[in-house]
């Protein structure tokens, strides 16, 4: 697993996650105090998409 930083999000109330994304195997993962797989996308915007989506879901 090769996944990259390719950009993060920042939660309503201030806390921010790293949005990583392995352009070969297509894996999103979040990562704040540990690395979560997150789903799968075909680009990096629908990565950082999917974790804003994964931060909202959670009230986190």
């Amino acid at each position: 697993m090769v996944a990259t930083v390719v950009g993060s999000v920042e939660s309503a109330n201030g806390n921010r996650y790293e949005v990583r994304w392995d352009q070969v195997t297509r894996e999103v993962y979040v990562f704040r105090e540990r690395l979560v797989f997150v789903g799968m996308a075909v680009s990096v915007g629908e990565a950082v998409g999917n974790v804003r989506a994964w931060v909202r879901e959670r009230g986190k």
